[in-house]
């Protein structure tokens, strides 16, 4: 892992120097017959950096500033990207394990057992978590980590996250007739779903849900559902982001920019 500084270093013949701040924890991630581990995005949430360590089956928390180590647990194997909110730290990891920490101190709160095998990043919500597997998505407490509620969607996700807005769960199925959910909040109830086939993280914004699948970009409204538009890169896309009304994806070497209004 690397902390550098956002503003660069210095500038001399008009090349930017010094602008790592610091590296760690430990040496460089082990190669593996495929190459090295896929590195996790870290999480930055109150001066603290945290993170899974590639390659490991450890979760650390570092100072943003210096890099010094705070704490460092070991939840597991196939580490995802943690969640952080209300004091808490989430992680899940392989097989079909989820885990909450003090987020100051890494004392571990609970850990849970998922009905599927494969499970993927967790989205930490005001008073939960919750779950994508591979065929469905669970709801847990955070305080104790019981289920509040489980739905299934008979999908086969291997990839992405869901995205929690406006008391709503997003998120995408895959599977040969894939769709994107919304789930309420509170009770898992389905609200409605929309044909978006593939799989990944749904992005919500404006009222507007952003969700793709491979070359395909689709514009479903958060409210009923309704497909307001359908873009195709007929190029692999990343998970978009929006902002000032403009929605912006990579799609292979090159960066798309798509106006509010299309």
């Amino acid at each position: 892992m690397f902390g550098l500084n956002a503003g660069g270093g210095i500038r001399l013949f008009d090349r930017e120097f010094g602008v790592e701040r610091w590296h760690g924890p430990g040496h460089e991630s082990r190669f593996g017959v495929f190459g090295p581990p896929t590195a996790v995005p870290p999480v930055a949430a109150d001066g603290t950096i945290y993170a899974a360590i590639p390659g490991t089956e450890h979760v650390v928390a570092l100072n943003a500033s210096s890099g010094r180590e705070r704490w460092r647990r070991s939840p597991g194997d196939e580490l995802h990207r943690p969640a952080v909110r209300g004091g808490r730290l989430f992680a899940v990891n392989w097989p079909h394990r989820a885990s909450a920490y003090v987020a100051e101190t890494g004392e571990r709160l609970w850990q849970a057992e998922l009905p599927e095998q494969m499970v993927l990043p967790p989205t930490a919500t005001s008073d939960g978590v919750v779950v994508p597997e591979r065929t469905g998505i669970t709801a847990l407490n955070a305080s104790d980590g019981s289920v509040r509620w489980r739905f299934d969607h008979d999908g086969n996700a291997t990839e992405g996250a869901a995205a929690v807005a406006e008391g709503r769960v997003f998120v995408q199925s895959a599977g040969g007739d894939g769709a994107l959910h919304a789930l309420d909040l509170e009770t898992g109830e389905e609200y409605w779903s929309a044909p978006v086939r593939g799989e990944g993280t749904p992005v919500v914004a404006d009222g507007v849900v952003y969700a793709g699948a491979h070359d395909e970009l689709v514009a479903v409204d958060a409210a009923d559902g309704r497909v307001r538009w359908r873009y195709d890169s007929r190029l692999p896309l990343s998970t978009p982001a929006v902002g000032d009304g403009v929605l912006y994806a990579v799609a292979h070497d090159r960066i798309v920019a798509l106006e509010e209004d299309r």
